[in-house]
């Protein structure tokens, strides 16, 4: 690896859940972090929480436990080092729907969408609306996804690809 700017990434795309929580977290700590690391980082904390996941891939239970806490945390850390992130909120708030049946304002969502800050919402919104705007938005956010591998865009893809899937 070249440097430790590239020791997230490169853990990330390579399926190592640790490794790539403590490489970015030690990226926010030493504030070099980008908003992609911490996007990234919500992320594979989120993804950490399928039970199925999580042992499969032996997780200790320390970064399970920690990680719906950083969830919550990174949206304001983001607001104050970089700016707002919609698509750290959507996150956020879409982990919090998913692990723990949380409320969410879908109007919110579909804000993020129209306004063209982020179209990640789509994964929880897009594919029950197959036709118009959200069709050719949801094969928008394939496209730009399409040449990343991290555990954000794997998730964002099998749940696009489920959806396409259910339609089909």
């Amino acid at each position: 690896m070249k440097d430790d700017a590239d020791c997230a990434l490169h853990f990330d795309m390579n399926d190592e859940s640790i490794n790539a929580i403590d490489a970015y977290e030690k990226k926010i700590a030493d504030k070099t972090a980008q908003l992609a690391d911490y996007i990234n980082l919500m992320a594979v904390y989120f993804v950490i929480q399928d039970y199925g996941y999580n042992v499969d891939l032996d997780i200790p239970e320390h970064y399970f436990d920690v990680g719906l806490t950083r969830i919550r945390e990174i949206p304001a850390q983001i607001k104050e080092r970089l700016g707002e992130s919609d698509e750290a909120n959507f996150w956020r708030d879409y982990a919090l729907f998913i692990v723990l049946d949380s409320p969410v304002d879908e109007a919110v969502w579909i804000r993020y969408i129209q306004s063209g800050s982020t179209l990640v919402p789509l994964i929880a919104i897009g594919l029950h609306r197959s036709e118009g705007e959200f069709a050719a938005k949801t094969a928008e956010l394939a496209r730009s996804i399409a040449n990343e591998d991290t555990c954000r865009t794997r998730y964002i893809e099998s749940i696009l690809s489920s959806g396409r899937a259910m339609l089909d």
